[in-house]
């Protein structure tokens, strides 16, 4: 941040880094592409009981499932062989986690 006195001189801040991941649960895929399997690696803050649903380009449900969560990382496999190629939305909510991941279909 850029810190100007009335007399137009000017001092910048220090920088500060945030780890937000670490403040909400994220989620990430790989490999994305994807052409059968798909991991999907779940940081959550708490153990809780969460859900995720695949979804494709017209909003349609392709799939999901529920899941219980440790605290920390949670691994899980989506097995996508059999869907068409295209573009999918995978969505994990629960109690302290509410995102949501593009995922290619090759």
């Amino acid at each position: 941040m850029r810190m100007t006195d009335i007399n137009g001189q000017y001092s910048y801040s220090e920088v500060v880094k945030l780890n937000v991941g670490l403040i909400a649960g994220t989620i990430s895929v790989r490999p994305n592409p994807v052409v059968t399997e798909a991991t999907v690696d779940i940081y959550s803050t708490i153990a809780e009981k969460a859900s995720w649903t695949l979804t494709d380009m017209n909003g349609k449900t392709v799939m999901q499932r529920s899941l219980n969560l440790r605290r920390g990382d949670n691994s899980l496999n989506i097995n996508v062989g059999s869907l068409p190629t295209g573009m999918y939305y995978l969505k994990v909510t629960g109690n302290t986690i509410n995102q949501a991941i593009k995922l290619q279909k090759l």
